[in-house]
């Protein structure tokens, strides 16, 4: 009797670290999408005149990869382990973002610069994706917990926070030190069609977006670093 429980207890820890394994893959792909989408709206602005760009596709897809195990687990066995049902309220919400993103594209066009980050459409695409990060985070550490230190609970806890963080930085996108450089007047940044309507990069409140980005940085990537240390006890390479 303690054999076959030892065995189901070791099936269902490697359903689960195969559900783990591919949703920290789908997210991934998720993030990718979303950058992408970014430097295309970064790039060519106004030229978009369709919801139905190749970024979209990636992002969209990478959307549905982040969800496809979780929901095909509760298809078949009507129960998830901790952190997935959060993941999948995320992607329901991240879904009807969509459809709003997509009806308002059509019925205000396509924003750029620092309109993309704050229309209604997108706000909620980005908080629906925090809240997947969250659920994505919350499994990682759940499955560590059950299955003990390892080299694939510490990289798939180290990844979900990584990717946390990401999404976390993403709506401060348009103060980001090493992205948006108000140091040397726009001389990177300064090129980029989203950036292009910045017309005094050195005036006062350049100054004030660039010290507050570096400071919001510092703070965001200060607890990314300590409570992954500390309070989950993961090793010192989780930093990289």
């Amino acid at each position: 009797m303690t054999a076959t429980v030892a065995s189901r207890v070791r099936t269902g820890a490697l359903s689960d670290s195969w559900l783990l394994a591919t949703t920290l893959g789908g997210f991934v792909v998720y993030q990718i999408g979303a950058q992408v989408d970014t430097w295309y709206h970064a790039h060519y602005g106004f030229e978009i005149e369709s919801f139905f760009t190749w970024a979209h596709a990636l992002l969209y897809g990478g959307w549905v990869l982040s969800a496809a195990p979780a929901a095909l687990r509760f298809a078949r066995a009507r129960t998830l382990p901790p952190g997935y049902p959060l993941v999948l309220a995320g992607a329901v919400a991240f879904g009807a973002g969509g459809a709003f993103d997509m009806a308002w594209h059509g019925a205000f066009g396509f924003e750029v610069g620092h309109e993309a980050l704050v229309s209604p459409s997108h706000l909620v695409l980005i908080y629906a994706s925090g809240l997947s990060c969250v659920g994505l985070v919350w499994a990682a550490a759940a499955w560590r917990a059950r299955a003990g230190a390892g080299l694939f609970g510490d990289l798939a806890l180290s990844f979900a926070l990584g990717i946390l963080s990401r999404n976390l930085l993403f709506a401060l996108l348009y103060s980001e030190p090493l992205r948006t450089d108000y140091a040397s007047g726009g001389a990177v940044a300064g090129r980029l069609f989203g950036f292009s309507g910045i017309a005094a990069w050195g005036d006062m409140a350049a100054q004030v977006a660039g010290t507050t980005g570096m400071a919001l940085y510092a703070v965001i990537l200060a607890l990314v670093v300590v409570v992954p240390l500390r309070g989950l006890r993961l090793g010192g390479g989780s930093i990289a």
